[in-house]
């Protein structure tokens, strides 16, 4: 591998001069591979395919195997993109009712043991639910406690029985009926601001980040669900005097969507047996589209060949190409055409560029590295140097 200097110069002319002072290249591998032809595309691969060809017209050119695939792959995807209206369509007519979003129904009402207190609009339902389970059990066990009273059972018996403590026992024991523990709420920070709140929800601002903005300027602390959570009755009341109660019903995603075009290649090209269930079900309804299922097998056969090295079988191929209907590969197949020689030896050459994808890599390193901080002259000492 010959170490080449680099300079903003243009590419096809550096590289065109870089290889005349190198008579022992024999061998040049094409990074870029047959790029399909499009407007503003293709560029890099004609300069080095240009610069080979003048500075080293004896060296045979390999295009690198692994970029060919690539940019088979690439028109491949092109292609499905093309398609992309069809597989839309597809997908609405076979899973209709799996890609419109479903209605959730209300969670059950929480069963309340014991009626909610003034702030019980403050917490959260899983702090209401909690609440209202530890009543359940407090009172399942007044229950207890009752039902061995009237067998004239003690409470130092009892308390034994049961493995309570004596005290809470005999609370329970003495007790007429359930009590219920009311615990004296903490002030929260957000009561300071009430009438601030108050008179901007009578304004019209009821937008519960907005307010706590607003109220955060002037010193509030607390969190945004907090706020939210203080004008929820507000909110409520405003519902309810309008006629419009608040929705009970919440949206769920579709179960399913519409793969997108990259999603579509990974389902068609993947080996089937590395596919997830789900996977093959797509992979089976894309193929069901006529010409998908015309590409997919040219796209096949062709990195089988290649990987094969027949060359013998690969004009056969172009023309099998450039038969199918709806010409799927044109610009892929216009490119191969510009470097079929370079292509045929891809299929008979040891020849890659995996040998300077090392290098290519430490390039992008050291530039990255140097980015906003160094001007091209320490770029090029540091690409060139041996440590």
């Amino acid at each position: 591998m010959v170490r080449l200097s680099c300079a903003p110069t243009p590419f096809a002319i550096l590289f065109s001069a870089r290889c005349a002072d190198n008579p022992r290249i024999k061998f040049i591998a094409n990074t870029d591979g047959p790029r399909p032809i499009y407007p503003g595309k293709g560029f890099e691969s004609a300069a080095y395919q240009e610069g080979a060809t003048r500075g080293a017209p004896k060296a045979i050119q390999v295009a690198d195997r692994w970029h060919v695939l690539k940019n088979l792959t690439s028109a491949f995807e092109d292609f499905l993109n093309q398609q992309a209206s069809v597989i839309r369509a597809h997908w609405h007519r076979v899973y209709a009712a799996d890609l419109e979003p479903t209605l959730v129904a209300p969670p059950p009402d929480i069963e309340r043991v014991v009626p909610p207190t003034e702030s019980e609009y403050m917490r959260s339902r899983s702090c209401q639910f909690k609440r209202q389970q530890w009543h359940a059990e407090r009172r399942a066990r007044y229950e207890q406690i009752q039902e061995l009273k009237r067998q004239g059972k003690n409470v130092r018996q009892i308390s034994m029985m049961l493995g309570g403590s004596y005290s809470q026992t005999r609370s329970h024991y003495y007790a007429s009926e359930y009590q219920v523990i009311h615990r004296q709420a903490h002030g929260s920070q957000v009561e300071r601001y009430d009438e601030y709140l108050r008179r901007r929800w009578a304004e019209g601002c009821d937008n519960a980040q907005q307010l706590h903005r607003e109220i955060a300027a002037q010193g509030y602390q607390g969190s945004r669900v907090t706020v939210r959570r203080y004008v929820y009755p507000w909110r409520k009341a405003d519902a309810a005097a309008q006629g419009c109660p608040l929705p009970a019903q919440a949206i769920r995603p579709p179960k399913r969507r519409v793969p997108n075009v990259r999603e579509c290649v990974w389902f068609l090209l993947k080996p089937e047996t590395k596919l997830t269930e789900e996977e093959k079900l797509s992979r089976e309804q894309l193929l069901t589209i006529e010409p998908i299922n015309r590409a997919l097998p040219l796209v096949q056969e062709f990195r089988e060949l290649l990987a094969a090295g027949k060359v013998d079988q690969f004009d056969e191929w172009i023309q099998k190409a450039e038969k199918t209907e709806g010409s799927p590969f044109k610009g892929f197949l216009h490119g191969v055409r510009r470097d079929s020689e370079a292509v045929r030896n891809a299929f008979r050459s040891p020849w890659s560029n995996g040998q300077t994808e090392g290098q290519v890599n430490r390039l992008k390193f050291i530039k990255r590295q140097m980015f906003g901080r160094a001007n091209f002259d320490l770029l090029r000492i540091r690409v060139l140097s041996e440590i």
